[in-house]
């Protein structure tokens, strides 16, 4: 007579199997988040690097025209728009969202933060899609403000992202069997991304007497919570931006 396997064997055969499939399972949720976090990474850096490039473009075209009559002007503008949302920077109490120590993406947005807040330190984000000369109407000839979006004037579009951080625009596209064009060029919301703009602490005079910042730091942010993970992911640069307008010594 042949002899089977006794209840205990049985039992710790599928023991041992349990453990293995337990393991395996783990393993592979730990290749999936790994993966999703690199993926989340890379597509958070590609904004900030959207956003960087899209400041020193508007800085070096300004700059490139700072000495022409103000007619042929094309982004003074826009180069105002984020003068104004500057701030300076004090040393002695930090008071903008620069260090990146931060517990909870939302309290970011939260206006029981104190100062810091995206609020209190005038965040925006460029509109890299609406960086365009208007041909028509009052600012013909401009990029217009409003390729500056500010949290100032649009907090509810402002949000802690529930993915990886991201700006998205409107949904209008032509669709078809073979291809997807993105037409929109507006905003719709800015998920997880901000810009603090720091000025000068040592401004100089200008021709006309007045101080004027000689740079200004721009420091991009981003936070969200990757896949798996109970704290934030903070990642950021700083771009710094020359002020044409000190360099040359002129009247603002």
């Amino acid at each position: 007579m042949r002899r089977g396997d006794t209840i205990i064997e049985v039992m710790f055969a599928i023991a041992i199997f349990c453990a293995v499939s337990i393991i395996s399972i783990s393993l592979m949720n730990r290749g999936i988040y790994v993966a999703q976090s690199n993926l989340e990474s890379t597509m958070a850096q590609n904004e900030i690097d959207a956003q960087a490039e899209a400041l020193r473009f508007i800085q070096n075209s300004y700059a490139a025209e700072f000495e022409v009559t103000p007619d042929f002007q094309h982004y003074d503008l826009v180069w105002r728009e984020i003068y104004e949302l500057s701030d300076t920077y004090d040393a002695t109490n930090d008071t903008l969202i620069i260090s990146g120590d931060i517990r909870q993406c939302e309290d970011i947005y939260s206006t029981t933060m104190s100062d810091r807040n995206i609020s209190s330190n005038n965040g925006f984000v460029i509109n890299t899609r609406n960086l365009n000369i208007l041909t028509s109407g009052p600012m013909a000839g401009k990029v217009p403000p409003s390729a500056v979006v500010s949290h100032a004037d649009r907090p509810a579009d402002f949000q802690a992202s529930p993915l990886n951080p991201r700006i998205i625009y409107g949904t209008a596209a032509i669709n078809s069997d073979t291809s997807l064009t993105e037409t929109a060029i507006d905003i719709q919301l800015v998920q997880g991304i901000w810009i603090t703009a720091v000025r000068d602490p040592e401004p100089v005079a200008n021709a006309a007497g007045a101080l004027t910042p000689r740079y200004f730091d721009m420091y991009i942010r981003t936070c969200w919570f990757p896949p798996g993970r109970t704290t934030p992911t903070v990642l950021g640069t700083v771009v710094r931006l020359y002020n044409p307008e000190a360099s040359i010594n002129v009247a603002i």
